[in-house]
């Protein structure tokens, strides 16, 4: 009865250590053929959740840049036939900051609220303006 005791617990010591060196293994393979989602694949371009900058296609728009407007330090209003779009850029350049101002530019809409008080209908960051 005594070896029948101690040959049920080295059995199940030996099983348990041949479980967790399986399991080790197992997560180990599991973890070096895994790969990131952002790995090339050959011959391509790194996979991404959101386009870059670069592969964006911005359309250029018209506007007129007016100053300590609609209670901005500078907008740049957009018509849209019969109404007018009105935006805040949060990088116009000093050299197109002039009232009145026809320019061409492409932007990019962002999140960052406009400034208190400042009632514009969009936020943006200038691309590229002329």
């Amino acid at each position: 009865m005594r070896f029948f005791s101690l040959l049920s617990i080295l059995f199940l010591f030996s099983a348990c250590g041949s479980v967790q060196e399986g399991s080790t293994s197992a997560s180990s393979s599991t973890k070096s053929s895994a790969k990131p989602v952002a790995e090339k694949a050959p011959d391509s371009k790194p996979i991404t959740e959101t386009p870059e900058e670069e592969d964006v296609a911005y359309i250029p728009m018209q506007g007129v840049v007016h100053l300590k407007s609609k209670g901005c330090e500078n907008t740049i209003e957009m018509k849209t036939g019969a109404t007018s779009l009105w935006l805040y850029p949060v990088n116009l350049d000093k050299a197109y900051q002039t009232e009145g101002r026809e320019v061409t530019f492409t932007y990019k809409k962002i999140e960052t609220p406009a400034p208190e008080g400042c009632s514009v209908d969009m936020t943006i960051r200038i691309v590229s303006i002329e």
